[in-house]
């Protein structure tokens, strides 16, 4: 009975303004932010918070300046940067935009990421900023349009640009058969290899895990 209690609060809190058959994970997090606006979305060690109506209002901005740098849905985005807040809400505008989020392993060298590129062929593609001026040059020769930076203090050319823009508002509907991002294997046997996942994909895999480990609306995830 508990077990089935938890499982409804959980699904109360994700079908906010009601459920969307397709369970397209961002439009999940709008339903979420126009009904629960100042619930808390993210915080951080340091104290840092996030509203789920802050992700929107940001998630919204970075989706604009990406659109500003051509990146248009079914556009690739390679993003090789260090864990922050700043990364989520990119995360969350390549969905919004209907872009491919690329996460590249951050221990991967300058002359790994040579195959990374030429095999996901990205638009644009996002760097630590310490690793610009040995990435640069391989990046451009693989024919990528647009080089930003992120660091893991939220600074960088990607979030000058952001700052930089205002959102237009717009709505953007998906497939849920699109594709939404790419995840390279380790390479252990061989070159590694990227698995495509689509909008289905990854919210199934959400609910899947929401169901299995019985998230409600008052926990927090570590």
């Amino acid at each position: 009975r508990t077990s089935a209690r938890r499982t409804t609060e959980f699904r109360s809190l994700w079908h906010h303004g009601g459920m969307p058959s397709t369970l397209d994970l961002s439009e999940c997090l709008q339903r979420i932010a126009r009904a629960h606006p100042r619930q808390i979305f993210l915080r951080t060690p340091e104290g840092r918070e996030c509203t789920y109506q802050d992700l929107a209002e940001q998630v919204a901005r970075f989706g604009a300046a990406l659109t500003q740098l051509g990146v248009l849905a079914g556009d690739r985005v390679l993003v090789q940067v260090e864990k922050s807040v700043e990364l989520v809400l990119l995360y969350a505008a390549c969905l919004a935009i209907g872009a491919v989020f690329v996460p590249i392993n951050t221990a991967n060298t300058a002359a790994e990421m040579t195959h990374f590129l030429q095999d996901a062929r990205p638009r644009l593609v996002v760097l630590d900023p310490a690793k610009m001026a040995a990435i640069e040059a391989i990046a451009r020769a693989a024919g990528v349009a647009h080089i930003e930076t992120l660091s893991d203090a939220g600074s960088g050319s990607l979030i000058d640009l952001v700052r930089r823009t205002k959102s237009s508002g717009t709505h953007i509907e998906h497939a849920p058969e699109a594709l939404a991002a790419i995840v390279y294997t380790s390479g252990t046997t061989g070159k590694p290899k990227g698995a495509m996942l689509s909008r289905a994909n990854l919210a199934s895999n959400a609910w899947a895990l929401a169901e299995l480990w019985r998230f409600t609306a008052r926990d927090v995830v570590l």
